[in-house]
């Protein structure tokens, strides 16, 4: 019922998007996250009519495939900034277990970004740093009306810098490697296109199919939890 929910309050007055990507399409250039998937020009139609679109596809020249998905948020950009900033120190939100920054500051760019995710048996649980960054050239040079945050994960043993996190840690196995990045794209005044993708490693002996499931499953699963944080407490500016 809730995804039911969501998908006709975002369908509501969502504005013409093919427009509004052809726009966007030149700043695609000034991204900065790493391997984002290229979008089927299809995909707008079927997210203004409801859809949150998700897909497991093979990037050019990347060795893992990128999972990746677009949703219509039904809230100005300015809030969705703030909850897709604040979204990595939200475990209320998340399904992540733990979080503690490492380094930095919470909302700020760089920041380094300590999280905890129950698998549940047989899977071990995973842990990962996450630096995240965000993409002022890109901000600026659409005034504000397309925003990136990338992000990167690592699992050196350094950059555990608490002793909540390194206890923690010892009871998870670190992922093999994960990166991407949100794209925030305005649609008018009331709503926002929302692009996420990650091409992730989550190291151990997992099965690929497995581990395909579970990352298709977690874009639309955090998309959704972004959406109900837009729509509640969101605290970065």
């Amino acid at each position: 019922m809730l995804v039911l929910l969501l998908s006709v309050w975002a369908q509501a007055d969502v504005p013409d998007l093919a427009p509004i990507i052809e726009r966007v399409e030149p700043l695609r250039a000034k991204r900065r996250g790493a391997n984002p998937p290229p979008i089927p020009p299809e995909t707008y139609a079927k997210v203004q009519s409801g859809q949150t679109v998700t897909s497991l596809d093979k990037v050019e020249g990347v060795e893992l495939k990128v999972a990746w998905g677009v949703t219509a948020v039904p809230h100005p950009i300015q809030r969705v900034w703030s909850a897709i900033n604040d979204f990595s120190d939200r475990t209320d939100y998340s399904k992540v277990e733990f979080s503690e920054v490492q380094q930095g500051e919470h909302c700020g760019s760089g920041r380094q970004v300590f999280q905890y995710l129950p698998i549940g048996f047989p899977v071990s649980d995973r842990w990962w740093v996450s630096t995240l960054r965000i993409n002022d050239d890109l901000a600026q040079a659409s005034e504000g009306s397309v925003r990136e945050l990338y992000f990167r994960a690592s699992t050196e043993p350094e950059m555990l810098k608490t002793e909540a996190a390194r206890q923690k840690a010892e009871s998870g196995v670190p992922v093999g490697f994960s990166e991407g990045a949100w794209l925030l794209i305005a649609a008018g005044d009331a709503h926002t296109i929302v692009e996420y993708h990650a091409s992730s490693d989550p190291g151990g002996t997992v099965p690929t199919s497995f581990a395909n499931a579970f990352a298709t499953g977690g874009v639309k699963s955090t998309l959704e939890a972004v959406i109900k944080l837009a729509g509640a407490d969101p605290r970065c500016p």
